[in-house]
């Protein structure tokens, strides 16, 4: 998908997003994008899943942000990303 069809729709997100919390009585909401069959996706176009969330609301959550890399994995692979994003330095 080109970038500026991504820019599109994810402008839209604050708009519909506020809207859905107002419809449910939601204080906020996760994003959800399922990109590929190992992620979950099983409809063959873009979407954004915007959920809403309440307090107490049993959804799953990540403790503290979720699991992190540890310093001595996280540096290859910031080295790799930067390399194949094109960017160089530090």
């Amino acid at each position: 998908m080109p970038s500026e069809e991504v820019s599109a729709v994810f402008a839209r997100v604050p708009l519909l997003g506020k809207a859905i919390k107002a419809a449910v009585g939601a204080p906020s909401y996760n994003l959800l994008v399922n990109n590929g069959r190992e992620a979950g996706q099983v409809v063959p176009h873009v979407h954004i899943h915007i959920i809403p969330r309440k307090p107490g609301d049993g959804l799953i959550r990540h403790p503290g942000g979720g699991p992190r890399l540890e310093p001595d994995k996280a540096e290859p692979l910031l080295r790799v990303l930067k390399e194949k994003l094109g960017h160089a330095g530090p």
